[in-house]
């Protein structure tokens, strides 16, 4: 016979609550806006625990473009910003957070 306790998975933490619950690891969260862009855009990302956190933006042909955050930061919810009016060609970009062997991408179109 198995017994199963009711878990909630908090999408801002990442941390299990309930009976029995453990913490668990999850990939960072990761949103851009505007999206499309044509100026400035808002990275904001969620951290499950502190840890060294990089964000990093590529381009279509994986060449690294350009290192948002690259640090120490406590878990919770962060943001950086990118300058896409800063001589960024019209096209699709794309944005990796990592922390703590895990990642997350998100795809961020510039428009002029």
């Amino acid at each position: 016979m198995y017994q199963c306790a009711k878990v909630e998975l908090s999408a801002l933490s990442g941390v299990a609550s309930g009976p029995g619950a453990a913490p668990v690891m999850i990939l960072p969260s990761l949103a851009v806006s505007p999206n499309p862009c044509a100026g400035r855009a808002v990275i904001s990302y969620a951290l499950p625990r502190a840890g060294r956190a990089r964000v990093r933006l590529y381009n279509t042909a994986g060449q690294l473009m350009a290192t948002l955050q690259d640090g120490q930061l406590p878990a919770g919810r962060h943001r950086c910003h990118w300058q896409a009016a800063g001589g960024a060609p019209s096209g699709t970009y794309f944005i990796r957070a990592e922390c703590g062997g895990h990642t997350a991408t998100a795809r961020v179109t510039v428009v002029r």
